[in-house]
């Protein structure tokens, strides 16, 4: 993007930020989704952003979407994860959708300015991504009936679309995964129970159920699902959630050193302890902002020239993986020291100067979504084959 559209793109991205902020305690307080945030980043053709120029979209770089998420995840953390993770739909759908679909799909979302909903949680198979134990039933040769029932759908209830993972056939293997692209209006969409969380609140990740008549169309790509998974789900998620968690700790950051500023007169804010204390949370941000930048131009980098064999590496998924993690728990750990030196007014009870109280109770749930504990486990079993760390030597 030239410079003068991107400056264009960050100024719009505050906007919409400042129109979040005055929706974000509403959010949390009523435990409600944010249907004026998705409205304002609908009316602003938010949602069609990654989609290429020649489907009418505007084509930004995955770096800028980025820096989107964390604009928007400084005003309001659940709006940014639903279009964080929006995106990730959008960038499946434009690298796997079969050519014959592909244009009428990628138009229509910029036309009416879709948001896509993410399901591939599944009831007794944990976090595994690449497996799906709810088979398509077909009662034809062009025709399949989907009935899927998922524990947890970010914005579910609210969405235009689906992106859907399934098990391919009722006699196929657990690993053949079909995806599925379908409209609300195709679907039987039924909630089940409520969201009653901790933070992140205004995601409103309830339990659905989803049936319907689909045809052979709806299936998004013949093409492995592993390799699907691998060159933009998970990318994508781990990119643009650490991306939104990123901008509230930053917005945490900045709100505690206004205070600082502003009462600068005051002991408990001019002292060495103090001081000291606030180079350990800049440590803690700069340390994820650095990594995912690196990650960010890494992967755009691979995913632009289509070199796949680089994004299967061990190497790179251990990149991500440690992404994820380092985003997860450095930023909480960076808000709940905020807190510590904010003290109890303006850290630890809700106030009209910092948000840090919901910020704290938001990223709890980072480290949870995905288990770290499972990557964890990965990256050890992957590092026991990727141990030549050290510059390669010529012989």
């Amino acid at each position: 993007m030239e410079i003068d559209k991107k400056e264009y793109l960050i100024d719009k991205a505050w906007r919409i930020r400042d129109l979040l902020v005055s929706e974000s305690e509403e959010v949390d307080l009523y435990n409600k989704f944010p249907i004026n945030g998705l409205n304002f980043l609908k009316k602003s053709n938010f949602m069609s952003l990654l989609i290429p120029k020649e489907y009418n979209g505007d084509e930004i770089s995955i770096k800028e979407a980025s820096e989107v998420a964390q604009i928007l995840g400084s005003g309001c953390l659940s709006t940014s994860m639903i279009w964080g993770m929006h995106c990730q739909q959008v960038m499946t759908l434009v690298k796997y959708t079969n050519n014959e679909s592909k244009k009428a799909i990628l138009n229509e979302i910029v036309k009416e300015q879709l948001y896509i909903a993410s399901v591939t949680s599944e009831y007794g198979k944990g976090g595994h991504l690449l497996t799906s134990h709810s088979p398509l039933n077909w009662i034809s040769k062009d025709k399949f009936h989907i009935n899927r029932d998922a524990p947890t759908v970010t914005g579910g209830a609210y969405a235009d679309a689906y992106l859907i993972t399934t098990k391919a056939e009722e006699d196929g293997l657990d690993s053949e995964v079909s995806l599925i692209y379908a409209l609300r209006t195709a679907l039987k969409i039924s909630q089940v129970g409520n969201w009653n969380a901790m933070g992140m609140k205004g995601t409103q990740s309830t339990a659905m159920h989803i049936n319907g008549l689909l045809k052979d169309k709806n299936i998004v790509t013949k093409v492995k699902f592993e390799e699907v998974a691998q060159y933009t789900l998970i990318p994508m998620a781990h990119i643009m959630w650490v991306s939104s968690w990123l901008g509230a700790a930053k917005n945490g950051f900045k709100q505690l050193i206004k205070i600082f500023r502003k009462n600068k007169s005051i002991k408990k804010y001019n002292s060495d302890i103090m001081i000291y204390r606030l180079s350990e949370i800049r440590l803690l941000l700069d340390t994820v902002d650095i990594y995912l930048n690196h990650v960010v131009d890494v992967y755009e980098e691979n995913y632009n020239s289509k070199q796949l064999d680089i994004l299967r590496t061990r190497t790179f998924n251990i990149h991500l993986n440690n992404l994820k993690i380092i985003g997860s728990e450095n930023l909480f750990k960076a808000v709940d020291k905020l807190i510590e030196v904010a003290g109890l007014y303006h850290g630890y009870l809700k106030n009209s100067e910092t948000t840090l109280e919901r910020t704290f109770r938001d990223l709890r749930a980072a480290s949870l979504m995905y288990h770290n504990d499972r990557l964890k486990i990965a990256n050890g079993k992957m590092s026991l084959f990727d141990s030549d760390l050290l510059p390669r030597r010529l012989s």
